[in-house]
């Protein structure tokens, strides 16, 4: 069951590394490159807490798959923590 997440409203321009604190590792869908900073004008971040106890991947990926991918929408990034565990996820709201 997911844990704690945070949904993020982004601004302009994002530098993943710095982003809410943590070191976050953007991967790109279309490019699947990793990106330092990326252009997130209009677009939304999913956190999810990787700090408590039972955080398991898992639930990210199974929150990806049934709130965007089920309902027609798209991810632009995946976003991975240093432990290279999958933390969260970036769309377009629109």
């Amino acid at each position: 069951m997911a844990k704690k997440k945070q949904i993020i409203k982004l601004g302009d321009e994002t530098d993943w590394y710095y982003t809410e604190g943590r070191r976050l590792y953007a991967q790109n869908r279309d490019t699947r490159l990793f990106e330092n900073t990326s252009w997130t004008k209009g677009m939304t971040m999913v956190l999810f807490d990787d700090k408590v106890k039972d955080f398991d991947p898992t639930d990210v990926s199974n929150d990806l798959a049934k709130n965007i991918l089920h309902e027609g929408y798209d991810y632009e990034f995946v976003l991975y923590n240093g432990q290279h565990d999958l933390v969260g996820y970036v769309y377009y709201e629109d």
